[in-house]
C-alpha cells in the first residue's frame, strides 16, 4: 500500500518538482516526520533496486535519503524517488508525467528560481 500526501500523482512514471518555503527545515518538520512514520508503518520493507534486495526501512535510512536529496538537489533512483515523493508530496509544485520507468525528484530553491526569472527577463 502506498501513501500519497498533497499534490501527487498515482502514475509510476511521475516525476516531482519540490519547493519549500523560505527558511523551511524539512528534517525537523512535524508533517514530514509524520509522513515518514506513516510510510514506514505501511512499508516496513521494500525492494530497492540499488541494493538488489529487500531493505528494512528505518527513520534513519529515510532521513539519509532526504539529506542526500537536500544536498544534491535531485534524485533519479526510482526506489528513493518513490519514498521521497510520498513523504514530500505536499511540497510538490509540479508533477511531470515522464516516460515509462523514468522518475526523478528535483528540489527548486529561491536561487534557481531567481536565475530562471532573470534569464527569462533578459530574453525580452
Amino acid at each position: 500500500m502506498k501513501i500519497r500526501n498533497g499534490f501527487v500523482s498515482n502514475s509510476s512514471s511521475s516525476s516531482f518538482i519540490i519547493l519549500f518555503p523560505d527558511g523551511f527545515d524539512p528534517i525537523h518538520d512535524s508533517v514530514i516526520n509524520k509522513n515518514i512514520d506513516e510510510y514506514i508503518k505501511l512499508n516496513p520493507t521494500i525492494w530497492m533496486e540499488r541494493y538488489y534486495r529487500y531493505v528494512e526501512l528505518t527513520k534513519d535510512k529515510i532521513n539519509k535519503f532526504l539529506n542526500d536529496f537536500l544536498r544534491d538537489g535531485a534524485d533519479y533512483e526510482s526506489d528513493t524517488v518513490e519514498i521521497l515523493s510520498n513523504i514530500l508530496g505536499e511540497y510538490a509544485v509540479k508533477i511531470v508525467e515522464s516516460g515509462p520507468d523514468v522518475k526523478f525528484i528535483v528540489l527548486l530553491n529561491n536561487e534557481k528560481i531567481k536565475m530562471a526569472l532573470k534569464g527569462k527577463n533578459n530574453e525580452n
